[in-house]
C-alpha cells in the first residue's frame, strides 16, 4: 500500500507487526539493529577486518600504494564535492607522513568539469612538476588519460568508487584502489587505518581523519552498512569523547550557529552542505583551505566566507524552486524542469527537492548550448539504468541508482528526451517501509534512547518508523507563529511529547487517527528530553 498526506512521502504499510507492549517493541528493535558484523563494537581491528573482507582492501595492496608514492612529488587530482575535498585532504596528509610532497588540484565545476581530462591535465603539467599522479574520487572512467601519463614516465594511481564503464579492462597504471561500497573518503581512510596499525600516524591524527572520513561517507549518501556504518559509528564516539578535532570543521559548525549534538543530522544538514556549497558556487579550494587552517583569525575569515556562500546558495536554490513550480513539466511519471539560467552547481539540489516534494523522479537541466542536467529518483526506482535504456539521447550519462548527471547536445535533443519520457510508465516503489504498528502504551521515554544507541541511520539503514493507529489527540500546542509547527499530547503516552515541523497542509488534529512517528532526543540547556517526531499523518 502506498499512502501519505502531510509530507507527500511514499509509505509501505503492508506486513506491519502489531506491538502491544514496550518489551515486545524493544526486543524487535534490538533484533533488527544490533550489529552483526565481525567487528562487533567500534574499534580499529574491526574496521581493518571489514576493510579487508568487505571492500577487498588487503594489506599488500595498501602497502604497495605507500611504497609506490613514498618520497615522491605527487599531484592529487580531486573533485569539487565534499567527498572529493575531504579525500584529497586526507590523502595529502598521509603522503606528507611518508615523505612525499603533494599538490592538490580541485577542478572548477564549470571551467574544468567533473573528472580528470586531458585539457586540464596539460595545463597542470606546465604549472606543476610531479613524479606521480593520483586521481581521487574520479579517474575510473578516464583511464585512457591516466595511461597516457604513465607512458610519459610518471607513476599513476587511482582511488575511486564510481562505476566502471562497460567493457572495462585493467588499465596500464601502477595501482588502483577501487570499491563501490564506500566513497573516496572511506577508501583513503582505509589507507590511514593501515598506517595507524603500522604506527606511522598518531592516534589523534587517526581520529581526526576518521571524523573527516565519516563526513565524506554521509555527504556522499553511502550505504550505512558494514565498513561505512562502523566508520561513522566510531567517528561519532570519538567526537563525543574528544569533540571535533579538525578546526576547520569546528569553525563551520560555529559559523552555522549549531550548538547541538554532532550526529548524522549535523553532518547532513550543517557540515556537508557548507563544504559542498564552495564547489557548487565557485571554488572548492576554499573548503579545502579551511580544513588545513590552524590560526583562529584565518579560520574565522574562511568560515565566514563559506557561510556567506552557503546562504547565497540557499537563496538561489529557493528562487529557482519557485520558478520550477510554475514552469516544470509534469509528465505521467516524471518531473522535467529546464531553465537556461540555472547555475550548474544547484542542478542536483533542485532535482532532489522536486523529486521529494512530488514523489516522482525529477530531471533538472540548465545551459544554452550544450545542456547539462541532474536527476534524482524516489523510492527504489533505478533512475540511471532507466535513462540508459532510452538509447542515444544523451551525450554522456553517469551515476547510480538514485542520482545521475548527464549532458544533451542541444534543445532539440532535450525535446526528444521529453518525448520519450511522455510515453514511459514506471513503477515507483515506496521509499519507506513501516514495520511496527504500535500501541501508544508501548512507547515510553526509554525507546528514543535505545534507538539512538543503534544509530547512526541513513541510506540503507532506515531509522525505525512507528505507525500509531486509533489514537486520540488530547492537546495541541502551536510552536512559533507560522502555523506549521506543533506539539501534541497523545492519550496513553503519558509524559511524552509528539512534535511536528513544517506541516505542508492544514490538519484537523482532533480528527487524526493514524500517525507515523520516529523517536528523537531533544538536547536543550544541557539536558536530554526524549520525544517523538510526527513524520506523517495517514
Amino acid at each position: 500500500m502506498i499512502t501519505g498526506k502531510i509530507r507527500r512521502m511514499l509509505w509501505n504499510i503492508e506486513d506491519t507487526i502489531r506491538i502491544e507492549t514496550k518489551e515486545s517493541l524493544i526486543d524487535l528493535i534490538d533484533q533488527e539493529f544490533k550489529p552483526t558484523t565481525p567487528a562487533g563494537q567500534p574499534n580499529i581491528n574491526g574496521l581493518i577486518k571489514l576493510m579487508q573482507d568487505e571492500l577487498g582492501l588487503d594489506k599488500a595492496q595498501l602497502t604497495a600504494f605507500i611504497k609506490t608514492f613514498k618520497n615522491q612529488k605527487v599531484l592529487i587530482y580531486g573533485d569539487y564535492d565534499a567527498d572529493g575535498v575531504i579525500s584529497s585532504f586526507i590523502l595529502k596528509r598521509l603522503l606528507k607522513i611518508i615523505g612525499s610532497k603533494a599538490f592538490v588540484f580541485l577542478p572548477h565545476r564549470e571551467r574544468d568539469g567533473y573528472g580528470i581530462n586531458q585539457k586540464t591535465l596539460s595545463r597542470l603539467e606546465k604549472a606543476v612538476e610531479f613524479d606521480g599522479l593520483i586521481s581521487v574520487d574520479n579517474g575510473v572512467s578516464a583511464l585512457d588519460v591516466l595511461e597516457d601519463v604513465k607512458k610519459r614516465g610518471k607513476k599513476v594511481g587511482v582511488i575511486d568508487h564510481h562505476l566502471k564503464k562497460d567493457g572495462y579492462q585493467k588499465p596500464q597504471i601502477d595501482l588502483m584502489i577501487h570499491s563501490t561500497l564506500t566513497c573516496a573518503s572511506g577508501l583513503v581512510f582505509g589507507l590511514a587505518c593501515l598506517m595507524y596499525t603500522e604506527k606511522l600516524i598518531s592516534q589523534k591524527d587517526w581520529e581526526e581523519l576518521l571524523q573527516l572520513a565519516a563526513v565524506g561517507i554521509l555527504a556522499d549518501q553511502m550505504s550505512l552498512r558494514g565498513f561505512n556504518y562502523m566508520t561513522v559509528k566510531t567517528a561519532f564516539k570519538s567526537i563525543k569523547e574528544s569533540q571535533i578535532i579538525n578546526k576547520g570543521v569546528r569553525e563551520l559548525v560555529k559559523q552555522a550557529g549549531y550548538r547541538r549534538v554532532i550526529n548524522e543530522y549535523a553532518v547532513n544538514f550543517i557540515i556537508a552542505p557548507r563544504i559542498n556549497a564552495t564547489g557548487r558556487m565557485g571554488e572548492a579550494g576554499l573548503a579545502y583551505q579551511l580544513l588545513g587552517t590552524k590560526a583562529q583569525e584565518n579560520l574565522s575569515r574562511l568560515g565566514a566566507e563559506i557561510e556567506k556562500i552557503n546562504k547565497q546558495r540557499q537563496v538561489i536554490t529557493k528562487e529557482f524552486l519557485m520558478t520550477a513550480e510554475e514552469k516544470m513539466l509534469k509528465l505521467n511519471d516524471f518531473i522535467v524542469f529546464y531553465d537556461p539560467l540555472i547555475p550548474e552547481g544547484i542542478l542536483g539540489l533542485l532535482a532532489s527537492s522536486l523529486s521529494q516534494k512530488h514523489t516522482k523522479p525529477a530531471l533538472v537541466i540548465g545551459g544554452q548550448d550544450k545542456l547539462k542536467g541532474s536527476g534524482r529518483s524516489v523510492g527504489q526506482f533505478d533512475l540511471t539504468s532507466f535513462l540508459r535504456s532510452l538509447g542515444g539521447v544523451f551525450e554522456s550519462l553517469g551515476g547510480h541508482k538514485k542520482a545521475c548527471g548527464f549532458t544533451v547536445s542541444n534543445k532539440q535533443a532535450l525535446d526528444a528526451l521529453i518525448g520519450r519520457l511522455k510515453n514511459k510508465r514506471v513503477l515507483v516503489d515506496p521509499a519507506y517501509k513501516i514495520k511496527y504498528l504500535v500501541s501508544p502504551k508501548a512507547l515510553d521515554e526509554q525507546v528514543p534512547f535505545l534507538v539512538e544507541d543503534y544509530g547512526p541511520f541513513g541510506n540503507d539503514r532506515q531509522k525505525p518508523y512507528f505507525l500509531l493507529d486509533a489514537i486520540k489527540v488530547q492537546a495541541v500546542q502551536e510552536l512559533g507563529q507560522t502555523g506549521k509547527h506543533f506539539k501534541l499530547k497523545i492519550e496513553g503516552c503519558q509524559g511524552l511529547d509528539f512534535v511536528v515541523f513544517g506541516v505542508e497542509t492544514k490538519v484537523e488534529w482532533g480528527q487524526v487517527k493514524r500517525l507515523v512517528v520516529a523517536s528523537s532526543l531533544n538536547h536543550f540547556n544541557g539536558r536530554i528530553y526524549p520525544q517523538f517526531r510526527i513524520i506523517d499523518v495517514l
